[in-house]
């Protein structure tokens, strides 16, 4: 081997020593998950005569904690690969804003809430594609794209009958709550900057957006600690 060859190769083991770091990332925070393609029911009807009957979608977000895990291999100080996993679990009330009034010849009109509680729990994986965009800085700030796949549950309110008596108080009857299961595929868009605090302790911070074949949408964003090696 010419010291020419020698000198090339110990250039090329250094370079990919000092490029090629694994990085593990523990984050937590917020997300927020829609499902538009989610169909619900009603009908409301007055001293039990139906007269007027609705079909919609579910497109409100829901949100809840969320737990981030993220494992990054770095090619070189640009370019990387890893994947992320994400997990979520949110409680909330729906169509807070949404109200049904209703008036009659023989009593004052009345106004009530379509308001209902609803659940989802949701678990996300990406495999992604990284750029850093501060590859001469200390911090790194990276975009990243991809695959995702997305298993959820979710509790709603598929159906309800809202009847008004002859005093025009309204009154919930046969309300059906469904619980639903899907998987689905959908593409991975995320940002994370890195800031160091040691030669292997980092903080970190990042959000996703992902989007569904289903028409499911689910965000993240988060923040918390790495560790390069």
């Amino acid at each position: 081997m010419t010291k020419i060859q020698l000198f090339s190769a110990l250039f090329i083991f250094f370079s990919l020593s000092l490029f090629s770091q694994n990085q593990f990332t523990v984050q937590a925070g917020v997300g927020s998950y829609s499902t538009p393609g989610t169909m619900t029911n009603s009908e409301v009807s007055d001293q039990g005569t139906v007269f007027l009957y609705e079909s919609g979608n579910v497109p409100d977000f829901i949100s809840g904690p969320s737990v981030v895990l993220g494992y990054q291999y770095h090619l070189t100080k640009r370019f990387g690969v890893g994947a992320q996993v994400s997990f979520m679990s949110a409680n909330g009330t729906m169509d807070k804003e949404a109200f049904f009034s209703h008036s009659s010849n023989n009593a004052p009109s009345s106004t009530v809430s379509l308001a209902y509680k609803r659940s989802l729990y949701g678990v996300q994986t990406n495999a992604l594609a990284w750029l850093n965009l501060m590859p001469k800085n200390a911090a790194d700030l990276q975009l990243g794209a991809g695959i995702a796949h997305v298993y959820r549950s979710q509790n709603y309110r598929s159906f309800y009958t809202l009847d008004f008596d002859n005093q025009m108080q309204g009154h919930f009857f046969n309300e059906t709550y469904t619980d639903e299961s899907k998987n689905a595929i959908g593409l991975a868009f995320a940002a994370q900057i890195s800031i160091p605090l040691t030669s292997h302790w980092q903080i970190t911070g990042g959000g996703s957006a992902n989007f569904y074949r289903n028409e499911d949408l689910f965000a993240t964003l988060s923040a918390g600690v790495g560790y390069i090696w």
